[in-house]
């Protein structure tokens, strides 16, 4: 989570910084990161950390980012469709829920979506780049589901990340609404400098936005 010109973590370190500013509150946070991890790596290797991290000393985390989507699609040409990593993903949430225990129902899980079609190495390439935004989409639509699927157990957040460049604007919806004041059109997204050299991972100023 980290970029070419700040090691970071800096997804954990930007959520940290926007709750403590807009909710005027001291946040202490905790990365629990895998290398190339899909959501069943994380489950296994990540998950087990969230309760043994510092942060859990202070009670159940208010918010658990849970950032996986991109290295599961890799695995569609092992034959894992998108209805795979709906069983994934329910079984990551299912662990996050029982790793935290009762007070899992005051914490908030957030799964963002993950704007491929616009990083720099796909969006100008086509027919790429309409496979990408097409293709991921399907796995990305398995987020919302399982806002869906947990309702009144464990709160699941997919904060509105999709773009209609049809001329619709940002959709929102079937989507739970969050301020995204830093990022309010493609545009924004897909400006060269939210992007790595690599043109696929976010830099820094990426995963501050």
């Amino acid at each position: 989570m980290g970029s070419d010109d700040d090691p970071g973590p800096l997804l954990p370190q930007g959520v940290a910084r926007a709750m403590a500013e807009g909710l005027q509150v001291d946040v202490t946070w905790h990365a629990a990161g895998v290398d190339g991890g899909d959501a069943r790596t994380v489950r296994a290797d990540a998950v087990p950390r969230i309760i043994s991290s510092p942060v859990s000393a202070q009670g159940v985390p208010t918010v658990v980012v849970v950032l996986v989507g991109l290295n599961d699609w890799k695995h569609a040409l092992r034959g894992r469709t998108p209805l795979t990593f709906r069983d994934d993903l329910r079984e990551l949430l299912c662990s996050i829920r029982d790793t935290l225990g009762p007070d899992a129902k005051n914490a908030v899980v957030l799964l963002p979506r993950l704007p491929l079609h616009l990083a720099p190495a796909i969006r100008n390439l086509w027919p790429l780049s309409w496979f990408a935004r097409h293709a991921a989409a399907q796995w990305e639509r398995q987020k919302q589901a399982m806002c869906d699927e947990f309702q009144g157990d464990l709160c699941v957040v997919v904060p509105p990340y999709e773009y209609d460049g049809g001329g619709g604007g940002w959709s929102f919806d079937g989507v739970q609404k969050l301020s995204l004041d830093d990022a309010s059109s493609a545009d924004d997204l897909a400006s060269s400098v939210m992007w790595a050299e690599d043109g696929v991972h976010p830099s820094a100023e990426g995963y501050r936005t």
